[in-house]
């Protein structure tokens, strides 16, 4: 049977790993060597969701030989055990690191963004080229930290980000840079995030949760209180909740709360409605206008703890005169990006995906 892609053609076409969007150039692999037509070998962190797309769009490039997601839910899944049978599985990435470091030439990360500058770290230090999904990491230090190693590496690394694969943000980059549309004034986004539960005051413990019961029907509390912990019990049967929390602070699980697809909202595990959409929305000024090194950042919010993100946000940016534009000052000519809740938002975020850019 004919292999659907080979080491030399990948480098050749510089092959998307995932989602269309190419991988990049010079790929090295120091931890073994490989013939000019053998597959190479792909690790997927994270399967579920948008993991998995990113682990499906591998595996039509590559061999996927272990896969990892702390759901067993969804890392068993019949569609998993049909699409990568000879795939081994995990549900902590470090143990499938140890076992198959030195076999990986390229690897998927699409867990949630707490962990994804960790894992896409070890995976680097082990010569791995990685395509890891936005956000790149949760903070600053790790998105310098990952550009340190990569450099250091000569691994080749990509943020998923599928609009900026696509031919039209780059005609919008070269349009505006062209000066179609005159000098730049301001740039506005908005956004219907969080579709996500975000604001203070929502964590939930056993301890908490019995203390509420006790309150509302003391009659009927502990049977209210043992049902939750059944559920609970039951949940963390199919949950590896230590892998998930991997290298943020500890905290109980609960139903519903974190896992899935919750952990955006939270300080610890997520980015924000920011992190989650800017990276997309606000790519074409970015690029197009050389947004960078903001010399103010306001923001106004609903209001948060610490510990969940606010409900809704208004963030202002502020950026310095460069070579190529004037200065944008405060007064109408800020760059911003707000976050909307859901259900108010939904008209106005209609209206502005009509608006230009710029």
């Amino acid at each position: 049977m004919r292999r659907q892609s080979t080491r030399r053609d990948f480098i050749k076409n510089v092959t998307a790993v995932s989602a269309g969007v190419a991988v990049g150039h010079g790929l090295v692999f120091p931890t073994h060597a490989l013939s000019a037509n053998e597959e190479l070998n792909v690790a997927s962190f994270g399967v579920g969701g948008k993991g998995g797309s990113d682990s499906a769009n591998a595996a039509t490039f590559g061999n996927v030989v272990a896969i990892c997601d702390v759901d067993r839910n969804t890392l068993e899944s019949k569609g998993k055990a049909d699409k990568f049978k000879n795939a081994e599985k995990f549900t902590d990435y470090r143990e499938l690191l140890e076992k198959f470091g030195k076999k990986i030439d390229i690897a998927t990360v699409s867990t949630p963004d707490h962990m994804h500058g960790p894992i896409t770290l070890a995976a680097m230090r082990l010569g791995i080229s990685c395509y890891t999904q936005k956000p790149l990491t949760r903070t600053i230090y790790e998105a310098r930290l990952l550009a340190k190693v990569a450099a250091e590496t000569g691994v080749c690394s990509q943020m998923g980000n599928q609009g900026t694969a696509l031919d039209s943000s780059r005609e919008a980059i070269a349009q505006i840079k062209s000066g179609v549309l005159g000098t730049l004034k301001e740039v506005y986004a908005w956004s219907n995030r969080p579709i996500w539960a975000q604001g203070p005051g929502r964590r939930m413990t056993l301890d908490k949760f019995a203390a509420e019961a006790k309150k509302a029907d003391p009659a009927n509390a502990d049977k209210v209180i043992e049902k939750k912990k059944q559920e609970i019990e039951k949940a963390m049967e199919r949950v590896d909740w230590k892998a998930w929390i991997g290298v943020a602070p500890g905290r109980e699980f609960w139903p519903g709360l974190y896992h899935t697809f919750q952990h955006r909202g939270w300080w610890d595990f997520g980015t924000g409605a920011l992190g989650d959409m800017a990276c997309h929305q606000l790519t074409v000024p970015f690029a197009s206008c050389g947004l960078r090194d903001p010399i103010s950042v306001q923001a106004k919010t609903t209001g948060h703890d610490f510990d969940s993100f606010p409900a809704s946000s208004v963030i202002k940016f502020e950026f310095p005169e460069t070579a190529d534009r004037p200065a944008f000052r405060s007064g109408g000519s800020i760059a911003e990006a707000t976050s909307l809740r859901w259900k108010s938002s939904r008209s106005m975020a209609s209206r502005a995906s009509r608006t230009a850019a710029c």
